[in-house]
């Protein structure tokens, strides 16, 4: 009992300290810390039971956070993380695997290598479906653009096409190889099969939130986002005309899963195309802040009207494998030469082995070996 006014400024200090915290973080590092040095073993349970009731508080304060205060948190907050995690995704290097499946037949089932710096991109894709197993490469460095076809695996690369590179125009090729990255690469940021980035679509001036709110879904803590988007067919950056997205705001805002409307138009000006269009977007670490994508199934039912005929379902699976090196891959890596061929104009520019280099520095040691004994030959004979 003595020793209680002395201890009681202490806890004072603890609960002025856990007062100005911002997260559930900052309270249990602060509060481990003055447990540590001030609290004294019979008071750390109130100060646990102070920690917990707070620390609860908040969380559902966070939880049921308002619609407008998560509007602004979209068009702000939002929009910034995504262009930081598009920095980080453009030195990403790996593999993915993908099936397309059109009215319950597999028409595609593909292998693809994706590698890139900060100049260059390369896409290979082969295909893994019998008996059509022809592959393809698409990239560009700073000098060139090529494409790569080959019949099989086991048979060499041969050039299909080049064009020159310059800083006023983009070619074919360049074009074709970065609609590739952006339509399969990005599933976090982009929605595959609408080459179209969330932010993109955010920031259409035919884009309205219908609703946004904090929901659990799987266990987890999301956003959802309806929204709208209509405008006439054949206009826009998209076909979708709405939907909802399930965005993780604890994950750079990425996309985690959504349902889209979209429409095209059909055979004629006046008939129409709609989709039905699902997307689930599964995270190799769900404890990373910058997530990688392990596995997105994309689903879509079609509908026509009178008239019009075509395939009634699609889908698409997609398994990744994606890494951040430690170094990115050298411009080198994407040049005919790094496929065997030769570079543009006939000049191979790969480096020349070590042991060629040791072999010509051998013939022209003998070879001004033969010239100067030849010469001291000469100059016996005129003495």
């Amino acid at each position: 009992m003595r020793e209680m006014p002395r201890e009681l400024p202490r806890c004072k200090q603890i609960r002025l300290a856990i007062s100005k915290c911002d997260s559930n973080f900052k309270w249990c590092f602060m509060f481990h810390s003055f447990h540590q040095n001030l609290c004294p073993t019979s008071w750390w349970k109130i100060c646990w039971l102070l920690m917990t009731v707070w620390g609860s508080t908040s969380f559902v304060t966070s939880a049921n956070a308002g619609p407008e205060q998560l509007k602004d948190r979209l068009l702000g907050e939002a929009l910034q993380q995504w262009r930081e995690y598009e920095g980080f995704v453009a030195l990403l290097q790996g593999e993915m695997r993908f099936k397309h499946t059109i009215d319950g037949k597999i028409i595609q089932d593909r292998n693809v290598e994706f590698k890139q710096n900060r100049n260059c991109k390369l896409y290979i894709n082969q295909s893994l479906l019998k008996p059509r197993l022809e592959g393809e490469v698409l990239a560009y460095n700073t000098k060139y653009a090529f494409t790569l076809k080959r019949i099989a695996p086991d048979h060499p690369w041969a050039l299909a096409g080049r064009e020159d590179r310059n800083d006023t125009a983009s070619t074919l090729y360049t074009k074709m190889t970065q609609r590739y990255f952006d339509s399969f690469f990005f599933p976090l940021l982009r929605i595959p099969g609408f080459d179209v980035s969330i932010s993109q679509l955010v920031e259409q001036t035919s884009f309205r939130i219908l609703g946004i709110k904090m929901v659990h879904r799987n266990g987890e803590e999301l956003v959802q986002l309806d929204f709208d988007n209509a405008h006439q067919i054949g206009e826009g950056v998209t076909p979708i005309q709405g939907g909802t997205l399930f965005l993780d705001s604890s994950r750079s805002w990425c996309l985690r899963s959504c349902t889209l409307q979209a429409q095209w138009r059909g055979k004629t000006e006046r008939t129409k195309v709609t989709q039905t269009t699902n997307i689930e977007n599964q995270l190799a670490d769900v404890n990373s802040i910058r997530p990688l994508p392990k596995k997105v199934i994309e689903e879509s039912k079609v509908y026509y009207e009178q008239g019009e005929s075509g395939p009634r379902s699609s889908s698409w699976e997609m398994v990744y494998d994606l890494r951040e090196p430690t170094q990115p891959p050298g411009d080198e890596e994407f040049t005919l030469s790094a496929f065997g061929l030769p570079e543009p104009g006939g000049i191979d520019k790969r480096p020349m082995r070590w042991y060629l280099w040791v072999a010509l520095s051998g013939i022209l040691c003998l070879g001004l070996a033969a010239l100067f004994r030849r010469l001291a030959h000469r100059a016996k004979k005129t003495k």
